[in-house]
């Protein structure tokens, strides 16, 4: 049986080891809160973007805590890319322990066919890259092409592929006019009227489509 004298030894033995865990604890959340505030990211500078705003990429980007830890940060691009849609990728560069650059590469988007109430994006090659309900200020949507099915990340299967290059080539002269159609519309001849909003424009035959925009 033990002794008075052992009981109050084993308490203050187990107050002690109680004690030394607190003050554990205590140094590493202390060390845990320099940490983070040494590094804790407070600059995001933005380059390549057009497509989002800056505040709407920084809140896909920092949807973490952890991310506002700037080596974090910095690193999220190289263990996993986020998926967003119209971004091929991304970098992220270290600057300091406040800062961080983020160079956005943005999906080269020429145009979008309406299907099912759904719009679905296509490169300059016709192929598939993002499918949205929203129609995306600035890229055109495009009717009269003739295909039976669509599918994510394939080719549109249209009957005639050349005319992604003229498409290419329509909003190719409309940026350099400085134009911006809201509708590319091919009849069954392949002849061409661009919209602006309400008002229909009837450019005719590809041949001479610089001279006339």
């Amino acid at each position: 049986m033990k002794t008075r004298i052992q009981r109050l030894e084993e308490k203050r033995a187990k107050f002690k080891k109680q004690m030394i865990q607190f003050i554990g604890i205590l140094i590493c959340i202390a060390g845990l809160f320099w940490l983070y505030n040494f590094f804790r990211l407070e600059t995001v500078s933005l380059e390549g973007l057009t497509r989002y705003t800056e505040e709407e990429f920084r809140t896909r980007l920092e949807d973490n805590f952890l991310m506002t830890i700037t080596p974090i940060f910095a690193l999220s691009d190289r263990i996993e890319q986020k998926e967003i849609p119209f971004i091929e990728k991304y970098e992220i560069l270290y600057v300091d322990e406040h800062t961080a650059r983020v160079i956005v590469h943005e999906k080269r988007i020429t145009g979008c066919v309406l299907i099912m109430g759904r719009y679905m994006y296509f490169d300059k090659d016709g192929i598939i890259v993002e499918s949205s309900n929203v129609l995306t200020p600035g890229i055109p949507e495009v009717a009269g092409l003739k295909f039976n099915h669509v599918v994510l990340h394939e080719a549109l299967p249209v009957e005639n592929e050349a005319i992604f290059q003229e498409i290419l080539n329509i909003t190719n002269l409309l940026n350099k006019h400085g134009l911006s159609a809201t509708k590319i519309q091919f009849d069954s001849l392949y002849d061409v009227s661009l919209h602006f909003g309400k008002v229909r424009v009837i450019m005719g035959e590809n041949a001479d489509m610089d001279q006339i925009i």
